[in-house]
């Protein structure tokens, strides 16, 4: 139990750390309940995340929730080969906790929330700042995002997840990248 503590608490801590909890708020119509998910990553390492019940939002996400496949991946992967370019994958942490909500939400922390230094209380209802995990529209939201910011580094939009500056090829699907 001590273990499962700990990972809510480093979890906790992201959150407080990226700002994605605002302050603690009352009287408000629709709350989004949430509750800590623990998953076994490898034999031995457990990862907890916070997870948003989006399916409770009574409001119609605007646009289109789903995001294109890109088995363009496939063919950067191949294109990168065969131009001998080196290939990097990387995983964007915390993805979507760096994107900033574009409409009121509020959640309420599971009463599980272990103790902490940052003032958090169980089932305590705080504005959401940015996307969590669970949202219906977070994945689409921080393509949105990541493909913004890598534009502004130069990079143009070649199709929807792929990215190229110069010989630099950025293959992105939500937080998984072949660069």
């Amino acid at each position: 139990e001590f273990r499962r503590v700990l990972f809510r608490s480093q979890e906790l801590k992201q959150y407080v750390e990226l700002e994605v909890i605002g302050k603690e708020t009352k009287d408000v119509a629709e709350v989004l309940t949430t509750r800590f998910v623990i998953t076994e990553k490898s034999p031995g390492v457990f990862k907890a995340r916070l997870v948003i019940r989006g399916f409770q939002e009574k409001e119609k996400v605007s646009g289109v929730v789903a995001l294109p496949t890109v088995p363009i991946s496939s063919l950067a992967f191949i294109y990168a080969v065969t131009h001998r370019l080196h290939i990097l994958l990387a995983d964007v942490r915390t993805a979507f906790l760096h994107v900033p909500v574009s409409r009121k939400l509020v959640i309420r922390l599971p009463n599980d929330v272990p103790k902490n230094e940052w003032g958090l209380m169980p089932g305590r209802a705080y504005e959401l700042r940015k996307h969590a995990y669970g949202l219906r529209d977070a994945s689409r939201r921080f393509v949105e995002y990541f493909e913004a910011l890598i534009m502004r580094q130069g990079f143009e939009r070649v199709t929807p997840g792929l990215m190229k500056r110069g010989r630099t090829i950025i293959c992105a699907y939500v937080d998984d990248l072949i660069i």
